[in-house]
């Protein structure tokens, strides 16, 4: 918008902001983005493990104001990193603690993350490599 020839104001809808990004487990994804990694389309899909969601100003003051990513990834009580592989076991008392976790605790919720924490999930499910959940979860303690 122009106000008498000076100034070019540009309004925020016309502003270009990142989308969201939603991964999941792969083959579970949806579709894989260029990097290879397992992506999820909508944020409403149960299966979305990880998120990185722009929702948060820069701190530069810049003529290109620009959101800055925020990351966030699924968690269990206690901040132990989802694992959302399943692994082969004959304890049926996981599905009983399982429901008294998710009712006492709170179950499995987002939580936000550095970035360093994000991209190793996210490299664990495109790979299913436990050392990578491993890292991960040393890194966030």
């Amino acid at each position: 918008m122009k106000i008498d020839g000076i100034f070019n104001i540009k309004s925020n809808s016309e502003e270009k902001t990142e989308d969201s990004t939603y991964y999941g487990l792969i083959g579970e994804e949806d579709f894989l983005d260029d990097k290879g990694n397992p992506r999820i389309s909508s944020e409403d899909n149960p299966k979305v493990m990880a998120k990185a969601i722009p929702n948060k100003p820069s701190k530069h003051m810049t003529s290109k104001a620009r959101m800055e990513l925020r990351f966030y990834i699924k968690t269990k009580q206690n901040d132990v990193i989802f694992n959302p592989v399943q692994l082969a076991s004959n304890v049926k008392d996981r599905e009983t603690f399982g429901f008294i976790n998710n009712t006492c605790k709170g179950g499995v919720q987002f939580r936000e993350v550095p970035q360093s924490v994000f991209d190793k999930y996210v490299t664990f499910l495109k790979t299913k490599n436990i050392r990578w959940l491993n890292a991960a979860q040393r890194e966030l303690k």
